[in-house]
């Protein structure tokens, strides 16, 4: 199994709406929002520090590979002094810290989240969590995490949402909802331009 450390959104309800974005674009899957600094370890990592990181979002970004068919839609992140505990040899020495809202096969759904979340303020700063274990992905049917946070779900689209038939919506109606996610990032967190 490969281990990954990173930080997590310090803010519940910011973090909530950044867990919202990911699973509604991702609706198999649920994954805390989050960025990862360390990994992958084949074993766990004896973790002394309780520092915490004040993360500054620089907008909205994009990866694309066709060939691949990978496509990731991210909050591009900087994070003075990561560099101290920065260690991801997949990244060649680049220190790119982001969080991921989408990373799948779906080209369509990509574009129209990039264009979606770009609309949106995301200058603002963000206080993360210590460095910690990531949790993986779970699949849909075992969505424990998400139900912890119903409420605040519910409160952020103005609406009960019912994780089990998210992934039954068209991947158009779930950009819809995301952009009442970011809209109440806006209202609640982002910054006058």
């Amino acid at each position: 199994m490969r281990i990954f450390y990173g930080l997590y959104v310090q803010n519940e309800k910011l973090a909530a709406a950044f867990d919202l974005i990911r699973f509604l674009a991702e609706p198999n899957f649920f994954r805390r929002a989050h960025i990862t600094v360390r990994g992958p370890y084949t074993t766990p990592l004896t973790i002394n520090s309780s520092e915490t990181f004040t993360i500054y979002p620089k907008g909205i970004d994009s990866f694309f590979d066709v060939t691949q068919r990978q496509h990731t839609v991210f909050l591009k992140c900087e994070i003075p002094g990561i560099e101290r505990v920065w260690h991801k040899p997949d990244f060649e020495g680049k220190i790119t810290p982001h969080i991921t809202f989408y990373d799948g096969k779906e080209r369509s759904l990509a574009y129209s989240l990039l264009r979606q979340l770009q609309t949106h303020n995301w200058i603002f700063p963000i206080q993360s969590t210590e460095l910690v274990e990531v949790a993986p992905k779970a699949a849909a049917a075992s969505l424990n995490e998400f139900q912890l946070h119903q409420e605040t779900y519910n409160e952020i689209l103005g609406q009960n949402i019912d994780y089990r038939i998210v992934g039954q919506l068209h991947w158009r109606k779930r950009i819809d909802l995301v952009a009442w996610v970011a809209d109440f990032v806006d209202k609640n967190f982002a910054q006058v331009k």
